[in-house]
């Protein structure tokens, strides 16, 4: 499965140092609530606890273009259920960028 998202940068922010964050969720079959992941450096999924704190860069960038394009994943996925990607980033002030609308939504069946 190949999954790749493009973050459309804020004007304010071209050119300025950032780090691409990606975050999921995965609710499996007959699950009542979603189970959180982030990717890190390495496109590893990683639990994550939710706390903006705990966020590990997917990437980092030495300056904004004004589209960002983001390999998500390139690799079998053996999970089902729903899956939604956000992705987005992170300003070195620590102002995070993404939108709540703009995300990849998954139903992985068998």
């Amino acid at each position: 499965m190949d999954i790749q998202g493009n973050v459309l940068t804020d004007v304010r922010h071209i050119g300025k140092r950032a780090d691409i964050l990606v975050v999921a969720t995965h609710t499996a079959p007959g699950a009542t609530s979603p189970s959180f992941y982030m990717l890190d450096k390495s496109g590893t999924p990683k639990p994550w606890d939710g706390a903006i704190s705990s966020l590990v860069p997917f990437q980092s960038r030495s300056a904004l273009a004004s589209v960002v394009s983001v390999p998500i994943w390139n690799e079998p996925l053996d999970i089902q259920g729903e899956v939604q990607v956000n992705f987005g980033y992170r300003l070195n002030d620590g102002l995070i960028v993404y939108s709540q609308e703009e995300m990849i939504e998954l139903t992985l069946t068998e």
